[in-house]
């Protein structure tokens, strides 16, 4: 009953967003004003606004931020005054804003449904828990300076942050928890222009997730890139989940045991390639099957070549057991003492 009123709450905010913060976008005729000129802020900070509102829709709470792109149309307003004539800048920044209000009433009914549901009900908090983290923790930890987790994220982000990968994007992912590091993937890629693809290459099953992107804007030789994720994973009701230590209630901890990244050739190379740049690679070109590999921490990394432009990284343990990071980073010690 519960989840029919969140879902009737949703339904009553897509009315209201559609009435009050839409009415004021700019026509296909101004937007190709815009792009005569060279001007693709605004076109993106509508595609962006439109994804966020398809994530809040599904149940969602990943949200695209629009505002560096607000901020350069803002400063190509004042130079050119004429060609940014009637388009209001403030409201789109009302709209992000209303998206984030809604999120956060997403993530305060969050609810733990049951392995069958569809794929679009799972609520991805972790994105607007980067920016109100204390605000959020479970009563037993409010006065406790570090969380469970804290020294593991910490690690990860100055990992990202001396490759260029943005604060929150950058995880290990074998023998880690599924939900904390699929979403720091899942916003890496969606903050390097992929959005989530076709809801039916969406996939939540027990034992297994599969996620589907496409570009948010593609030129006419990247209109069948893609990204699939499918991601493998195992129950330990040992350990605590990242979700049970910052929001009220018990989630299952699920281990990944393996992750599959396929898609274009030119998209997996460059994902492969960038994500981890501590490593030196080599890229054998000339072969079908393994052509690249390389280890970081516990992650065995693959790069496939497995068809016709088409490429796979294949992520499993190291060793066959990888690297125990409930001890080395004493998540487990410290979710114990707070008990």
């Amino acid at each position: 009953m519960k989840v029919k009123s969140i879902f009737l709450f949703l339904m009553i905010y897509t009315v209201s967003y559609s009435q009050q913060y839409t009415k004021f976008r700019i026509d296909d005729k101004q937007k190709k004003e815009l792009l005569k000129n060279g001007d693709t802020n605004i076109l993106m900070i509508e595609i962006y606004l439109d994804d966020n509102e398809r994530n809040i829709n599904t149940g969602r709470s990943s949200l695209s931020d629009p505002n560096n792109y607000i901020v350069s149309a803002k400063k190509k307003s004042e130079s050119n005054p004429k060609l940014y004539k009637n388009i209001c800048l403030e409201c789109y920044k009302a709209e992000y804003n209303f998206q984030r209000d809604r999120v956060s009433g997403i993530i305060e009914q969050r609810l733990p449904l049951p392995e069958e549901n569809s794929f679009g009900e799972r609520k991805k908090t972790f994105a607007l828990e980067n920016q109100k983290r204390d605000s959020i923790y479970n009563s037993k930890f409010k006065e406790i300076k570090e969380k469970p987790y804290d020294r593991f994220i910490l690690a990860m982000d100055m990992l990202g942050k001396k490759n260029g990968i943005s604060y929150g994007n950058f995880t290990i992912f074998t023998n880690m928890d599924e939900e904390l590091a699929r979403t720091r993937f899942s916003l890496y890629l969606q903050n390097n222009g992929y959005t989530y693809g076709t809801d039916s290459k969406q996939i939540n099953k027990p034992n297994f997730i599969q996620e589907y992107y496409i570009p948010k804007t593609a030129l006419n030789n990247e209109v069948n890139n893609y990204i699939e994720i499918k991601y493998y994973y195992s129950v330990h009701n040992e350990l605590p989940s990242y979700y049970t230590t910052t929001l009220d209630g018990e989630f299952p901890c699920w281990l990944i045991d393996k992750v599959i990244i396929e898609g274009t050739t030119g998209v997996i190379i460059n994902i492969y390639v960038n994500y981890w740049l501590q490593s030196r690679k080599t890229i054998d070109s000339d072969k079908t099957g393994e052509i690249a590999k390389h280890t970081f921490m516990g992650d065995y990394i693959s790069l496939q070549r497995i068809g016709l432009n088409k490429c796979r990284i294949e992520i499993t343990k190291q060793g066959g057991d990888g690297m125990n990071y409930y001890t080395s980073y004493k998540i487990l010690e410290r979710y114990n003492e707070l008990k």
